[in-house]
């Protein structure tokens, strides 16, 4: 999960990625790895010591796109969402 973070910031050039845990689960299935909503909220919430901001507010996050240079395009959503710095994820 912290490389696909990285992977995003590296190819749309920004320096901290917001997302909800629904946002990770699509993004985390071309993975080979095999997961559940339960565990992305305990990684980004015990091991990474994320908290949601207080209310519901408007954030930027990313999806896969075949058709985008980029690979990950961005899309504006609404929630409770998490953010991380490049910093926090390579101090990890």
């Amino acid at each position: 999960m912290s490389e696909l973070c990285l992977d995003i910031m590296e190819m749309n050039n920004v320096e901290k990625v917001s997302f909800c845990i629904n946002d990770m689960m699509p993004l985390l299935s071309n993975t080979q790895c095999k997961y559940d909503k339960g565990q992305i909220r305990r990684i980004v919430q015990d091991i990474w010591k994320l908290t949601p901001v207080s209310n519901t507010l408007t954030y930027t996050t990313y999806q896969l796109s075949y058709n985008a240079p980029q690979y990950y395009s961005p899309i504006r959503r609404t929630g409770r969402f998490y953010t991380i710095t490049k910093d926090q994820l390579k101090s990890l």
